[in-house]
């Protein structure tokens, strides 16, 4: 993981209200301040903060807003943005996972055979094909399939 220092040493409160508020002093103590309050050293803090800015960045162009917005939810939690991150690592992995999901046959017979998907057409003829089966879809009614009389409506075998 590439590690960015970014402290900002401006003592200029721009967003009033946030947890962070509660501390007191120039930065760096604000800073040593979190630490102590979470147990962890300042060095630790400094790298979260870090990663809480450049994720803040994403909203807005003011590296003081973002530095006082991560401030804030590194006070409820010292790992914020390292949860943050695992989360989103997660939630990519469940994504890609779904993607991989094997298609049936009849979606890909009917896939081949409509221009436009997805479409009403084409799903329509998906629901026909799952109901007879991928090897009686697209057979006439009454057709005989492997020795069989088989009905194109239902797919139930005819006497």
């Amino acid at each position: 993981m590439k590690t960015i220092r970014i402290v900002i040493i401006r003592d200029k409160d721009r967003i009033s209200g946030g947890l962070a508020d509660k501390l007191k002093g120039s930065m760096k103590e604000k800073h040593q301040q979190l630490a102590d309050m979470h147990g962890v050293s300042l060095d630790e803090i400094e790298e979260e903060l870090a990663l809480g800015i450049e994720t803040e960045l994403e909203h807005t162009d003011d590296e003081d807003i973002a530095h006082e917005i991560a401030m804030d939810h590194i006070f409820e939690d010292a790992e914020y943005y390292t949860k943050l991150s695992r989360a989103e690592l997660e939630e990519a992995k469940k994504k890609k996972k779904k993607k991989k999901k094997k298609k049936d046959a009849c979606y890909k017979k009917v896939k081949a055979r409509y221009k436009v998907w997805p479409s009403a057409y084409a799903s329509g003829a998906l629901v026909k094909c799952r109901k007879v089966g991928a090897k009686n879809w697209g057979k006439k009614t009454n057709e005989e399939v492997e020795g069989k009389k088989i009905c194109k409506a239902c797919g139930k075998e005819l006497k």
